[in-house]
């Protein structure tokens, strides 16, 4: 939600709101909504997804993942390149000793392969699988390049921490336009500076300083507002986005039998996704889930499934070799 403010805010400035304390940033362990937007604001990975697939930045690697090797034992090791220029926001260039220390903090990663740092800007990964796939891992959106400075951390992205601090309430961290950031195809950040203020609830839990702070142009843009408060306010601009809660229905692969396809099927045409929205949403319609996978996953071709005790019946029915 924007302010569309009256009053002239600090120059070329974005003040955003948060609710909750700001513990401090930690790049690959940022779980609240709040940490997830400032890594991703801060700090940048060395693959990235397009049209699905995981591919190589270009600005940050020399040459993608190749298979280097396969021991005797049948298992693989990998080599990537980093690019030449290739720098932190302090301007600071980054090794591939730097890229080895923040991969060790990705668990997934960990325990696929032994990463380490090799001559001429390389990187080595020697998987303890024959069957492991790395460029999935490394463009997930937690496998971020950083390193720690004496006050914050220093990452690759767009912008640059500046001022970091603790607390419950008031301004907890300021962000600049990284001037080392290498954009490519993307422009610059039209916006100098980013300002971040937290809020407490009220005693029955309720955003009300924030609600406040928002009505009185102090604060320019916020995603932490509920719907029921956001939809009172006057002179802002709201837009309502399906949440990862509602959007789509998750299984656990791992169990016995809901590996198949048909089975997950089966089980999801007993849910009505209408309902399950409903709990959380005045409208659920926008809200409600649209098929089996995340929206940013499948955004096209999305339709409400068929539910109903008499589909999943029948769907079950149809599976012939049920435990």
């Amino acid at each position: 939600m924007t302010r569309r403010s009256k009053k002239t805010p600090p120059a070329n400035t974005l003040r955003v709101g948060m609710l909750g304390p700001w513990q401090g940033l930690d790049p690959w362990e940022a779980q609240d909504l709040s940490g997830v937007i400032v890594r991703n604001q801060c700090f940048e990975t060395l693959y990235h997804r397009r049209g699905g697939r995981p591919q190589g930045d270009r600005r940050y690697l020399a040459n993608d993942l190749q298979l280097e090797t396969i021991g005797p034992d049948g298992k693989p090791r990998y080599t990537m390149r980093l690019a030449e220029d290739l720098r932190f926001s302090d301007g600071r260039l980054v090794t591939p000793d730097d890229v080895v220390d923040s991969l060790e903090h990705v668990a997934p990663l960990r325990a696929m392969a032994k990463i380490t740092a090799a001559g001429g800007r390389r990187l080595q990964f020697t998987c303890y699988d024959s069957d492991a796939l790395l460029e999935p891992q490394l463009a997930q959106i937690w496998s971020v390049i950083g390193r720690r400075s004496p006050k914050f951390w220093l990452g690759t992205g767009p912008y640059m921490m500046v001022e970091e601090s603790k607390g419950e309430e008031g301004q907890v961290l300021v962000l600049e336009r990284n001037p080392h950031w290498v954009p490519v195809a993307r422009k610059p950040p039209a916006i100098e500076r980013i300002v971040f203020s937290t809020f407490k609830t009220d005693a029955s839990g309720q955003p009300t300083a924030l609600r406040e702070a928002i009505e009185a142009e102090e604060i320019d843009f916020t995603l932490v507002l509920p719907r029921e408060v956001a939809k009172g306010l006057q002179g802002v601009r709201k837009i309502y986005q399906p949440g990862q809660s509602t959007a789509f229905l998750a299984f656990n692969c791992k169990r016995p039998w809901l590996d198949r396809p048909e089975a997950r099927q089966a089980l999801s045409a007993a849910i009505d996704p209408w309902a399950i929205a409903r709990i959380c949403h005045d409208n659920p319609a926008a809200f409600a889930a649209r098929g089996l996978l995340p929206p940013a996953m499948a955004p096209t071709q999305r339709s409400l499934p068929k539910y109903g005790a008499s589909v999943a019946t029948a769907a079950l029915e149809a599976i012939g070799d049920k435990p």
